[in-house]
């Protein structure tokens, strides 16, 4: 009796093993036969490489000088901590900077950053440039919100003076609550996922909760009207405050729509609305993204941009910056 339960057991054992590498190879592919891949497939505050912001606004940023692996792709940072090459913060003569403000599509997640559309974008420029040196420097961190989006602006951007700076915003930017941070951010425990089970997790079993590269991202319950509803209030406040930074520092603000679909008719319609007051330009990739043909996604459980939707923003943000002819610098 009790050796045909040790057999039932180690089947038991193996067929759950089984389970658990088929998972982990259908959802990531090769790299799960990599323990080392296997751990970089973790959201960013899971993933050891934020620290605290010395502004509160900000409240966290990326570690400086990175050179690791997050989802699988390479994330690397400058001496700035920020997920780009090397930019002096005194801008070179002759020179026409742009700041990217954002969140993870602009970091960017899960794509390699020579793809992500502000690199695309700086290329795209330096090569029909007839004299002048275009940089397009990243300051995008996942999982910012517009309140960090905004302290960005006012603390790390202003002292490179851009001459434009892009406000990119997806459609979950604003479900990120604007807090008044009272005490320092406080990172996540590292976790390695090699050796938590992937599979219980996506059944909610065990800790921690299932990352964001696993799993279908919803609205958290909250149905259409609902979700148009939540945190209106900080969109137009945002806009006004990202334009006010802007223009005092000597920039124009351009604000870039990012999402797979049309977004809400509210939200639209407020975003819109607000930029006109503002005589903001609006750039719309969210319209190009929704073809209903391309397949642009990461994969149908990674919900962020691969590289052909990157290179569609790119050309988005290209075919707006053309129409202003000679982008000179300030």
């Amino acid at each position: 009796m009790v050796r045909k339960l040790i057999i039932a057991c180690v089947f038991a054992l193996g067929l759950f093993a089984l389970l658990e590498f088929s998972y982990r190879l259908i959802i990531i592919g090769p790299a799960a036969l990599n323990p080392f891949a296997i751990n970089s497939y973790t959201n960013l505050l899971d993933s050891g490489n934020i620290k605290p912001s010395e502004y509160p606004s900000v409240y966290f940023e990326l570690k400086p000088n990175l050179d690791v692996m997050l989802r699988g792709v390479p994330l690397r940072t400058n001496s700035q901590g920020l997920a780009d090459k090397e930019y002096s913060v005194e801008k070179p003569e002759n020179t026409y900077r742009i700041a990217v403000l954002g969140s993870s599509w602009t970091m960017p997640a899960s794509v390699p950053p020579e793809t992500a559309y502000h690199a695309v974008l700086e290329e795209a420029l330096n090569a029909r440039s007839t004299g002048v040196n275009y940089e397009v420097i990243n300051f995008g961190v996942e999982l910012y919100g517009l309140g960090e989006m905004v302290g960005t602006l006012e603390h790390r951007v202003k002292p490179y003076k851009p001459d434009l700076v892009i406000f990119a915003m997806t459609s979950f930017t604003s479900t990120i609550k604007w807090l008044d941070h009272k005490a320092p951010f406080q990172p996540e425990v590292y976790y390695a996922p090699f050796f938590q089970s992937m599979v219980l997790m996506q059944l909610g079993i065990g800790s921690p909760k299932p990352t964001s590269i696993l799993t279908r991202p919803t609205l958290n319950g909250l149905n259409g009207e609902d979700y148009e509803g939540r945190f209106m209030a900080q969109i137009p406040a945002a806009l006004y405050q990202a334009n006010k930074l802007t223009t005092e520092n000597g920039g124009e603000m351009v604000f870039l729509f990012l999402a797979f679909q049309p977004w809400f008719p509210k939200t639209e319609s407020l975003i819109t609305n607000t930029l006109n007051i503002l005589d903001v330009p609006l750039v719309d990739a969210a319209t190009a993204l929704a073809d209903g043909v391309t397949f642009y996604k990461v994969s149908e459980l990674d919900m962020h941009p691969n590289p052909a939707a990157h290179q569609v923003i790119a050309d988005e943000l290209m075919r707006h910056l053309d129409t202003r002819l000679e982008l000179n610098p300030n």
